[in-house]
């Protein structure tokens, strides 16, 4: 979620928005004082608040290779950390709309540090708990999502999880994303977010399964992808919100 829509929408190619390591001017710390902070921006929201306020604000940024992060594996026990992201960064892109909106071109900031990916960990992760939860989330808010998405993907995406194989591809994922920001104008936050995780655990297992056997370097290519075609679909989100 975070990656593609800063690439989407502010049109900078940011890897890893939330990795959670910071180093910044006495500048941006004041203008990051300066911003409306919002509950779940003082939790795990912080670091995509961060981010996104860096780009919006002006600010030069680059990125700096640290080598590889060990993480436990968090899904499918995402717990409040993906209800403060994604509230921090649906907000945030609706309160600074005016500021990306005609963005066009897609910038590389510099890449200082270490510039070869280390190994990747090795994760083992339950893909039929994922699926479980991504049904579960689905069947129990029906009428949310109903209400949230547009009518034409809410049919898709109702029959994908009724069939046997669940899938969400990256088109569905793209308008997903950006019916769920409309959204978020106008519906209960806690409610809408909680819906929409039974699609992010959709749409990760779809990407899991697609990509299970391939290299590090297939899967960044297939991240990428999917970025890009959040940017070239952004008008969507444009004209949803001025609609």
């Amino acid at each position: 979620i975070c990656y593609p829509l800063i690439y989407g929408l502010f049109c900078r190619n940011i890897r890893q928005p939330i990795g959670g390591d910071f180093a910044m001017s006495a500048a941006l710390a004041s203008h990051l004082a300066q911003q409306p902070w919002h509950l779940t921006t003082e939790e795990y929201g912080i670091d995509i608040f961060m981010t996104m306020n860096a780009i919006l604000g002006g600010f030069k940024i680059g990125e700096t290779g640290l080598g590889a992060k060990r993480h436990k594996p968090s899904a499918p026990k995402l717990g409040p950390m993906f209800m403060q992201v994604v509230s921090t960064a649906f907000l945030t892109v609706l309160r600074h709309y005016d500021t990306w909106k005609d963005r066009s071109v897609v910038e590389q900031p510099p890449l200082f540090g270490l510039r070869q990916l280390d190994v990747p960990q090795d994760l083992d992760v339950d893909r039929s708990a994922v699926e479980a939860k991504a049904r579960e989330g689905f069947a129990a808010n029906h009428a949310v999502l109903k209400t949230a998405l547009s009518p034409g993907l809410f049919g898709e995406l109702e029959a994908g999880f009724a069939g046997d194989a669940l899938a969400i591809s990256a088109e569905q994922w793209v308008t997903t994303v950006y019916d769920m920001i409309v959204a978020f104008r106008d519906m209960d936050h806690q409610a809408l977010v909680e819906a929409f995780k039974s699609l992010y655990f959709g749409r990760t297992l779809t990407f899991m399964n697609a990509t299970w056997e391939s290299s590090t370097e297939q899967a960044e290519s297939e991240i990428l992808a999917q970025a890009r075609l959040f940017h070239d679909r952004r008008d969507y989100l444009v004209s949803r919100l001025e609609g």
